[in-house]
Protein backbone atom coordinates (compact mmCIF):
# COMPACT_ATOMS: atom_id res chain seq x y z
CA UNK A 1 0.00 0.00 0.00
CA UNK A 2 1.43 3.40 -0.84
CA UNK A 3 2.08 5.96 1.89
CA UNK A 4 -0.84 8.25 1.05
CA UNK A 5 -3.36 5.41 1.14
CA UNK A 6 -1.83 4.16 4.38
CA UNK A 7 -2.02 7.65 5.95
CA UNK A 8 -5.64 8.10 4.87
CA UNK A 9 -6.57 4.72 6.39
CA UNK A 10 -4.65 5.61 9.56
CA UNK A 11 -6.65 8.84 9.94
CA UNK A 12 -9.94 7.13 9.19
CA UNK A 13 -9.15 4.55 11.87
CA UNK A 14 -8.05 7.25 14.32
CA UNK A 15 -11.24 9.32 14.02
CA UNK A 16 -13.49 6.24 13.90
CA UNK A 17 -11.77 5.04 17.09
CA UNK A 18 -12.42 8.47 18.60
CA UNK A 19 -16.11 8.23 17.68
CA UNK A 20 -16.18 4.72 19.18
CA UNK A 21 -14.57 6.03 22.41
CA UNK A 22 -11.65 3.60 21.94
CA UNK A 23 -8.64 5.41 23.39
CA UNK A 24 -6.50 2.27 23.32
CA UNK A 25 -6.90 1.89 19.55
CA UNK A 26 -6.24 5.62 19.11
CA UNK A 27 -2.97 5.22 21.03
CA UNK A 28 -1.79 2.68 18.46
CA UNK A 29 -2.06 5.39 15.77
CA UNK A 30 0.52 7.63 17.49
CA UNK A 31 4.27 7.40 17.00
CA UNK A 32 6.17 6.75 20.28
CA UNK A 33 7.77 10.22 19.91
CA UNK A 34 4.43 11.92 19.17
CA UNK A 35 3.71 15.53 20.05
CA UNK A 36 0.19 16.98 20.42
CA UNK A 37 -0.76 20.64 20.81
CA UNK A 38 -4.17 22.23 21.37
CA UNK A 39 -5.58 25.34 23.07
CA UNK A 40 -6.83 23.50 26.18
CA UNK A 41 -3.90 21.24 27.09
CA UNK A 42 -1.03 23.00 25.35
CA UNK A 43 1.86 20.74 24.34
CA UNK A 44 1.73 17.03 25.23
CA UNK A 45 4.07 14.11 24.59
CA UNK A 46 3.06 10.54 23.66
CA UNK A 47 2.25 9.35 27.19
CA UNK A 48 0.32 12.54 27.96
CA UNK A 49 -1.73 12.60 24.74
CA UNK A 50 -2.67 8.93 25.02
CA UNK A 51 -3.69 9.48 28.67
CA UNK A 52 -5.61 12.62 27.67
CA UNK A 53 -7.76 10.62 25.23
CA UNK A 54 -8.33 7.93 27.89
CA UNK A 55 -9.43 10.60 30.35
CA UNK A 56 -11.64 12.51 27.91
CA UNK A 57 -13.28 9.45 26.40
CA UNK A 58 -14.78 8.41 29.73
CA UNK A 59 -17.65 10.67 28.63
CA UNK A 60 -20.23 8.59 26.80
CA UNK A 61 -22.05 11.33 24.91
CA UNK A 62 -19.38 12.27 22.35
CA UNK A 63 -20.37 12.58 18.70
CA UNK A 64 -17.68 13.03 16.04
CA UNK A 65 -17.68 14.04 12.39
CA UNK A 66 -14.49 14.36 10.36
CA UNK A 67 -13.25 15.10 6.88
CA UNK A 68 -9.73 14.63 5.56
CA UNK A 69 -9.23 17.90 3.67
CA UNK A 70 -5.77 17.20 2.26
CA UNK A 71 -3.23 14.42 2.58
CA UNK A 72 0.29 13.60 1.42
CA UNK A 73 3.07 11.22 2.38
CA UNK A 74 4.27 13.68 5.06
CA UNK A 75 1.16 15.42 6.39
CA UNK A 76 -2.59 15.89 6.39
CA UNK A 77 -5.24 18.40 7.29
CA UNK A 78 -8.44 17.21 8.91
CA UNK A 79 -11.51 19.23 9.81
CA UNK A 80 -13.49 17.61 12.57
CA UNK A 81 -16.32 18.43 14.93
CA UNK A 82 -17.01 17.19 18.42
CA UNK A 83 -20.35 17.44 20.18
CA UNK A 84 -20.52 16.58 23.88
CA UNK A 85 -21.71 17.81 27.25
CA UNK A 86 -19.17 19.51 29.51
CA UNK A 87 -18.77 19.75 33.26
CA UNK A 88 -21.16 19.21 36.11
CA UNK A 89 -23.76 21.42 34.47
CA UNK A 90 -23.59 19.32 31.27
CA UNK A 91 -23.33 22.35 28.98
CA UNK A 92 -23.65 21.40 25.31
CA UNK A 93 -20.43 21.91 23.36
CA UNK A 94 -20.10 21.92 19.58
CA UNK A 95 -16.42 22.38 18.82
CA UNK A 96 -15.08 22.81 15.28
CA UNK A 97 -11.44 21.77 15.06
CA UNK A 98 -8.80 22.02 12.36
CA UNK A 99 -6.09 19.42 12.74
CA UNK A 100 -2.70 19.56 11.07
CA UNK A 101 -1.01 16.18 11.26
CA UNK A 102 2.51 15.06 10.36
CA UNK A 103 3.42 11.41 9.87
CA UNK A 104 6.53 9.44 10.73
CA UNK A 105 7.06 5.71 10.26
CA UNK A 106 3.41 5.28 9.26
CA UNK A 107 2.01 6.85 12.45
CA UNK A 108 0.84 10.24 13.72
CA UNK A 109 4.00 12.07 14.73
CA UNK A 110 2.78 15.62 15.30
CA UNK A 111 -0.80 16.77 15.73
CA UNK A 112 -1.77 20.38 16.15
CA UNK A 113 -5.46 20.97 16.82
CA UNK A 114 -6.72 24.52 16.41
CA UNK A 115 -10.10 25.89 17.41
CA UNK A 116 -11.57 29.09 18.79
CA UNK A 117 -10.93 28.99 22.52
CA UNK A 118 -13.36 31.89 22.92
CA UNK A 119 -16.16 29.89 21.23
CA UNK A 120 -15.34 26.86 23.37
CA UNK A 121 -15.21 28.92 26.58
CA UNK A 122 -18.48 30.67 25.71
CA UNK A 123 -20.22 27.31 25.39
CA UNK A 124 -18.48 25.69 28.37
CA UNK A 125 -18.74 28.60 30.80
CA UNK A 126 -21.56 30.80 29.52
CA UNK A 127 -21.25 34.52 30.31
CA UNK A 128 -17.89 34.18 32.08
CA UNK A 129 -16.46 32.41 29.04
CA UNK A 130 -17.76 35.17 26.77
CA UNK A 131 -16.07 37.81 28.91
CA UNK A 132 -12.65 36.20 29.50
CA UNK A 133 -12.43 33.29 27.04
CA UNK A 134 -10.38 35.27 24.54
CA UNK A 135 -7.64 36.42 26.94
CA UNK A 136 -4.13 34.99 27.23
CA UNK A 137 -4.68 34.90 31.02
CA UNK A 138 -7.60 32.51 30.51
CA UNK A 139 -5.64 30.33 28.06
CA UNK A 140 -2.68 30.01 30.45
CA UNK A 141 -4.90 29.27 33.45
CA UNK A 142 -6.96 26.71 31.51
CA UNK A 143 -3.83 24.96 30.24
CA UNK A 144 -2.37 24.85 33.75
CA UNK A 145 -5.58 23.41 35.20
CA UNK A 146 -5.97 20.93 32.33
CA UNK A 147 -2.38 19.70 32.70
CA UNK A 148 -2.85 19.31 36.46
CA UNK A 149 -6.05 17.34 35.90
CA UNK A 150 -4.21 15.15 33.38
CA UNK A 151 -1.30 14.59 35.81
CA UNK A 152 -3.74 13.53 38.55
CA UNK A 153 -5.45 11.18 36.10
CA UNK A 154 -2.15 9.68 35.00
CA UNK A 155 -1.02 9.22 38.61
CA UNK A 156 -4.32 7.49 39.41
CA UNK A 157 -4.12 5.10 36.48
CA UNK A 158 -0.63 3.96 37.52
CA UNK A 159 -1.74 2.79 40.96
Amino acid sequence: MDAIKHNRRLLENFYQDLAALDARAMSDCYHPEAEFIDPVFGKLDYSEVTAMWQMLLRSKDLKIQFQVVSISEESARVNWQAEYSYGKSKREIHNKIKSHIQFKDGQIYKQRDKFSLWNWASQAMGFNGIVIGWTSFFRKRLQTQSKQMLERYMAGTKK
